[in-house]
């Protein structure tokens, strides 16, 4: 449509002026893409880091649920012995008893609340990381509808 207006005004003797359009593009994409998947690895990295340290955890936990559970069968028995017997031998038998299965407890208690922690911060960051995927995700689709066959040619189509 403009070629047909140029030359309409060439056969009427009216000479248009030459005018050239300059015109710059940025790839704002892919800085994107780069920048969310340097993201990404260091979310991995964290994930993994925070499943060891949960599956470590969760090992310590069992450990100290079976030392315990011994500490406390010890704890009876003692309770028993110093019931039967009532001499301080036994008596600080009971006391050196519960002092053990006390500690043991309160470990347990400890490492059962930083495994509860540490799961919510691995749920965090696994949906984080779902998060920054699906937005890699939307911005590759952005990227990859952008018209390649004419370039810029076909941004322009619609002011001819």
């Amino acid at each position: 449509m403009c070629w047909q207006r140029e030359r309409s005004n060439r056969e009427r003797g009216v000479e248009m002026p030459n005018v050239s359009i300059a015109i710059s593009v940025r790839d704002n994409y892919s800085t994107a893409l780069r920048t969310m998947r340097s993201s990404m690895r260091g979310f991995d990295k964290d994930l993994e880091g925070t499943q060891r340290k949960l599956e470590a955890l969760n090992n310590t936990k069992a450990t100290l649920k079976v030392d315990a559970d011994q500490l406390r069968r010890t704890l009876r028995e003692a309770e028993k012995q110093y019931a039967s017997t009532r001499s301080e031998a036994d008596r600080l038998n009971l006391e050196l008893a519960n002092a053990n299965y006390e500690n043991a407890r309160q470990n347990l208690d400890l490492v059962t609340r930083e495994a509860k922690q540490t799961q919510k911060a691995l749920m965090e960051l696994s949906d984080t990381s779902n998060r920054l995927e699906n937005r890699a995700s939307t911005e590759w689709t952005k990227q990859r509808d952008v018209p390649e066959s004419g370039g810029i040619q076909d941004v322009f189509t619609g002011f001819g």
